[in-house]
């Protein structure tokens, strides 16, 4: 995953002495702040569908089982 590349590169450049440890934990942090903005953005798209599907089946009477407006 990519904190555990960000991680294991960062333990590499203490270890080896680099100036890059702020750079990994900073690219570490903006990849796990996308993947939470997306997956919001997902859930917030299904329950948007989820409740256009339910009023439209409530508009047209399939959701209580009725055609015609008589109960079948």
């Amino acid at each position: 995953m990519v904190l555990d590349e960000a991680v294991g590169l960062s333990l590499e450049a203490v270890a080896g002495g680099g100036g890059q440890l702020h750079t990994y934990f900073l690219h570490a942090h903006v990849a796990l702040w996308g993947i939470a903005v997306v997956s919001v953005g997902v859930a917030l798209a299904l329950v948007q569908t989820g409740h256009q599907l339910l009023a439209s089946l409530e508009d047209s009477g399939e959701l209580l089982g009725r055609k015609g407006g008589k109960i079948e």
